[in-house]
């Protein structure tokens, strides 16, 4: 059954990839990075190419940065992070399965790892990675591997 339901995610995808190229662009999206001892966290959402990204999502209208990266955590994953824990890292376009949203980047380090709890029909799976392994792996979205660099190099 995931198999079928993956399937049709990439399906559904690709189908309504030019109306989603123009909503995508004119909004503005979440990532963050949630790091736990050289571990990071990406998810594959059911709606996609299939790829592993960093967790997060897309802003209410008018709603606050910061709130909509912890709402969208929280629904896709069942994590609860406190605001005053976020790190403001970037925003800018950035190119993620040829849609380019505006993307606003947040980071935080847990001293405890969390379970997962990923979202039925929103999320494929959630996993831990192993950051020294996140260069080599090609199913990974590149915007999430280059915001993941920056962020190790800025720290």
């Amino acid at each position: 059954m995931r198999n079928i339901w993956v399937w049709a995610g990439k399906t559904v995808f690709w189908l309504s990839w030019p109306v989603l190229f123009i909503y995508v662009y004119t909004s503005k999206r979440t990532r963050i990075i949630i790091s736990y001892k050289g571990e990071v966290l990406l998810v594959k959402s059911w709606l996609g190419p299939g790829l592993w990204k960093l967790p997060g999502g897309g802003l209410h209208s008018g709603e606050d940065a910061i709130k909509g990266a912890l709402r969208e955590l929280k629904e896709e994953t069942g994590i609860q992070v406190e605001p005053k824990k976020l790190k403001f890292l970037s925003k800018h376009r950035m190119s993620e399965s040829g849609l380019v949203p505006t993307l606003i980047t947040y980071a935080t380090e847990l001293s405890k790892r969390p379970t997962l709890h990923p979202r039925k029909f929103e999320l494929v799976e959630g996993r831990w990675f192993q950051e020294k392994e996140l260069a080599d792996r090609s199913d990974i979205c590149k915007a999430s591997k280059e915001l993941i660099r920056a962020w190790r190099q800025s720290n």
